[in-house]
């Protein structure tokens, strides 16, 4: 064969292939699906986690701990509380009641004066999660609160939070590293009862709900990609059917 028909043959086989031997196809079973499912679940949520480990900045894995930790202590606070049978929000003078949204914020005077000779006001200054978690409850140790309310220099060199906790609203009422809060909120248009959580100004945590939705998600098209380089057909493709001949007369 001469070189130009060596080259001409090679054009038309890359331009016009052969058409490749279909493989049989596999059928789907039980066994095989759970373990794809399975074995895909394991391997996605390791990679998450170990791409977070690698792109999370140190500061914010320290704020999900602190959040998981102080969201859990409110928790056990506010249910404490309510067994006794209150429900109003944290007075300052009676050290009882909810914790309904400061936790970093330093505890002030109360805006209505106490009558009659002068009392002093308990706690005053201190943060909530110093007077009552750690002080009051002794929900969070003494060394971790410490390190949770450090401050450092801000661009106006004044002092301030590094992180800076809060009860703040979501839309249920649990997660899965928190059971969350249902507290009645005084608001300038009157009470409101929310679902609350502890959340940090600093760092915006997704819920571990949509962490485990996404987890789900690449595990779907992970096991699809696997079932379809095993050779296995899902069952709801449809097979084609072949052409029904008309009966000869």
């Amino acid at each position: 064969m001469s070189e130009d028909a060596q080259k001409k043959s090679w054009w038309q086989k890359f331009w016009n292939p052969e058409p490749e031997e279909e493989k049989p196809r596999k059928d789907m079973n039980w066994s095989i699906t759970g373990k794809v499912l399975a074995a895909s679940f394991v391997i996605v949520t390791i990679v998450v986690i170990v791409l977070q480990k690698l792109l999370w900045p140190a500061e914010e894995w320290e704020c999900r701990n602190n959040i998981m930790l102080l969201n859990k202590a409110a928790v056990k606070w506010n249910k404490g509380q309510l067994a006794q049978g209150i429900k109003t929000p944290y007075d300052v003078m009676t050290q009882k009641g909810l914790l309904v949204e400061d936790l970093t914020e330093p505890i002030a005077a109360p805006e209505t004066p106490t009558k009659g000779k002068k009392a002093a006001i308990p706690n005053l200054g201190k943060s909530y999660i110093q007077a009552v978690l750690v002080e009051q409850a002794k929900l969070v140790p003494q060394d971790v609160a410490t390190r949770i309310l450090r401050k450092h220099k801000n661009d106006r060199n004044e002092e301030e939070e590094i992180h800076y906790y809060y009860l703040g609203e979501v839309a249920h009422s649990w997660d899965l590293y928190y059971t969350g809060l249902r507290v009645t909120r005084d608001l300038p248009d009157g009470p409101k009862a929310m679902n609350v959580a502890c959340k940090c100004n600093a760092h915006e945590m997704n819920p571990e709900t949509i962490e485990l939705l996404g987890i789900l998600i690449l595990t779907g098209i992970a096991s699809i990609f696997t079932w379809s380089f095993m050779g296995y057909s899902l069952p709801f493709k449809d097979e084609e059917e072949a052409p029904v001949e008309a009966p000869k007369a």
